[in-house]
């Protein structure tokens, strides 16, 4: 439980529904909180608008008000801006990784909406639990998913203007959702309209600190190249100002990435957005995680999970690609590697009856995991054989669904049953 002195007592029901349960996070505007829905018996989150610079609160505990008269206006065209963000995640509920928005009220003084409860960190939770940083490995995926959700955020008009690792959450079912959306703007808008300067420093652009400047989907994309940049690294892009001044940053191949990665991200962190990267999609397609062949439609349609008839195989009409699967095998210290074949699913576990890669690990089961190689679109797709002992996906360990397809990249480390056992599929 965050310690917050100035928020709401644990146990107010707020519109004779939601019960606060405790305090889970807070910014410079808001307070979030957990809280049981009485009506529907499930947990949620719920957001009060409290701009600490402007408000207070009043004895009762619970009613927020101006902290001043010459406050007054400030706090209410805050209510204005709550309101805005509830309509604007309201609007995007159908967008499989934008936290939903399920109600919206006024109580004591101040506004309140209500979120689905995700269990899960944030990214900087994230990375600080595996060190201060991430790998590539782990962090593609997350990348790939924040980054279709993004995209599907501007292609509903709209573009978050708040991206940073504070603000994705990696749950416990690997499900990647970005949150606090308080500054999404329409991408619509005329010459002489101005956007509101609300920035964090190190992850905004050059053209946020000016309520003037034009903004669109590629100040998205420099905030989230600001991101991967330092979920990779553990350190922060210097501030854009500074950047625009002469200072620069140490290059992600140096730190031993990829030159494509380095490439992507130094491409999208350029200060005047006019030569940066101009879309998600295009940063995705230079990080190597979408096809930029594919057409926007089919990506922003594609399924993370999928189901396939075993006599066809996904992206039949595509062309093949070259490169060799390699499935490695870690047990302890050791490793052993194998070459997938293409297009036919193989599975993994201790018996050489129904295995075709024996694994002789207790806690492994007898056929643990089916894997299969897709080279007609380049994909990789996996499934738990509903295993005593399950599989874990990545540092975060979540567990897969037994019997599940699902496609996961290049990459993701998969433990069979146990830490001490893993495997992952690389490309060569």
């Amino acid at each position: 439980m965050a310690d917050i002195t100035f928020g709401l007592p644990i146990g107010t029901m707020l519109d004779d529904r939601y019960k606060v349960q405790e305090i889970i996070g807070s910014g410079g505007f808001g307070i979030t909180y957990k809280a049981e829905d009485t009506k529907q018996g499930v947990a949620c989150a719920i957001k009060e608008l409290f701009p600490r610079q402007l408000a207070v609160r009043e004895k009762d505990g619970k009613t927020v008000s101006a902290i001043n008269k010459s406050d007054t206006h400030p706090f209410e065209h805050s209510k204005e801006r709550f309101g805005e963000e509830a309509l604007a995640l309201q609007a995007l509920r159908n967008v499989k990784g934008i936290v939903d928005v399920t109600d919206y009220f006024e109580q004591h003084g101040t506004c309140y909406f209500v979120m689905e409860y995700l269990d899960g960190v944030n990214l900087r939770q994230l990375a600080k639990n595996n060190g201060g940083r991430l790998g590539w490995q782990e962090l593609s995926y997350i990348v790939l998913e924040a980054g279709k959700a993004l995209s599907d955020m501007h292609k509903n008009r709209l573009f978050h203007r708040d991206i940073s690792p504070d603000n994705i959450i990696y749950t416990k079912n690997m499900e990647v959702k970005l949150i606090d959306c308080g500054n999404a703007k329409e991408l619509a808008r005329t010459n002489n309209e101005g956007l509101s300067v609300f920035l964090k420093p190190y992850f905004a652009p050059l053209e946020q600190y000016s309520s003037k400047r034009s903004q669109g989907t590629y100040t998205d994309v420099y905030s989230f190249a600001a991101t991967i940049y330092y979920l990779l690294t553990g350190r922060k892009v210097p501030d854009a100002v500074e950047r625009f001044t002469g200072s620069g940053y140490i290059k992600l191949d140096q730190f031993g990435f990829a030159s494509y990665i380095s490439d992507a991200i130094d491409k999208a962190l350029v200060v005047d957005y006019k030569n940066r990267t101009q879309t998600i999609d295009k940063l995705l397609t230079d990080l190597r995680l979408i096809n930029g062949s594919e057409s926007e439609t089919d990506r922003i349609n594609e399924k993370t999970e999928v189901d396939y008839d075993a006599g066809q195989s996904p992206g039949a009409d595509k062309n093949p690609v070259s490169e060799d699967a390699i499935l490695e095998v870690h047990i302890g210290s050791s490793i052993q590697t194998y070459i997938l074949p293409r297009n036919n699913c193989i599975f993994v576990g201790r018996s050489p009856e129904r295995c075709n890669i024996v694994v002789n690990v207790g806690y492994v089961g007898r056929q643990h995991l089916e894997i299969m190689y897709d080279d007609m679109a380049g994909e990789l797709y996996v499934r738990d054989c509903k295993s005593r002992n399950g599989t874990y996906i990545n540092q975060t360990y979540a567990k897969m669904v037994p019997d599940r397809i699902m496609k996961v990249p290049f990459g993701t480390i998969m433990y069979l049953g146990g830490k001490g056992c893993w495997i992952r599929v690389v490309r060569r």
